[in-house]
């Protein structure tokens, strides 16, 4: 049986917001929740061993296909963003009032 791993990646370019995990270019992020359509993923940075938050932009993504959401089954209904906190479904019923 194959192991599973958390995947993990390099960091392209430094990257300090307030209240966000600080990383800098070069260092290797261990992913611990992500979505493609999230612009903040939640990860640990292996060279401070600290634990939170970064933008994903920061990081290398050379052919890493999981960066793209899947559609729904036998539709063209894109899985949209609803799994990102407070973001609305792309793709689903919407009501205009």
């Amino acid at each position: 049986m194959q192991e599973l791993r958390p995947r993990e990646l390099k960091v392209s370019k430094n990257c300090a917001e307030k209240n966000k995990l600080s990383l800098q270019e070069g260092d290797v992020v261990t992913i611990l929740d992500s979505a493609a359509e999230c612009f903040y993923w939640r990860g640990q940075n292996r060279s401070s061993t600290e634990v939170g938050q970064f933008p994903q932009s920061c990081l290398e993504r050379a052919a890493d296909r999981d960066f793209i959401s899947q559609p729904i089954k036998y539709s063209f209904i894109h899985t949209g963003p609803w799994r990102c906190r407070g973001a609305a479904p792309m793709g689903g019923p919407v009501s205009y009032r």
